[in-house]
C-alpha cells in the first residue's frame, strides 16, 4: 500500500515544491469513501491529521496527477494519493536578554 520516494521537485501546476519526502499510497477498496486527510492519517510515516489538512491546503498534495486543496474529499479505490512533506527548517538557537540581579 505505502511508498515513499525521494521528492522530485515540481510534479503538477500549483503543486507545492518540496525538498523533503514525498509520501505515496494507493486506496484500497476498504478505504474508499474516508476524507482524504483521514486516509492519509492511518498511513505509515504520514504526519499527525491535522499537520496533513495544512500540507493538503497548502498545495502538497496529488490525486492521481491533480493538485488537491480539500481536505475533506473522499478517496476512491485505485486513487493514487501522493503527499510531499517539506524538509525541516533549521532553528538555530536564539539566546534571549535576562536580566540578572546580583546582591
Amino acid at each position: 500500500m505505502a511508498q515513499t520516494v525521494p521528492a522530485q521537485g515540481e510534479a503538477a501546476p500549483g503543486f507545492a515544491p518540496t525538498h523533503g519526502i514525498t509520501l505515496a499510497f494507493t486506496v484500497d477498496a476498504a478505504q474508499a469513501g474516508e476524507r482524504v486527510d483521514r486516509f492519509l492519517s492511518t498511513c505509515p510515516g504520514a504526519p499527525s491529521r491535522s499537520r496533513i489538512k495544512g500540507l493538503i491546503e497548502g498545495g502538497h498534495l496529488l490525486c492521481n496527477g491533480v493538485v488537491l486543496r480539500e481536505p475533506a474529499m473522499p478517496v476512491k479505490p485505485g486513487m493514487v494519493v501522493v503527499l510531499a512533506l517539506p524538509a525541516a527548517a533549521p532553528a538555530p538557537p536564539q539566546g534571549a536578554a535576562m536580566e540578572w540581579s546580583i546582591r
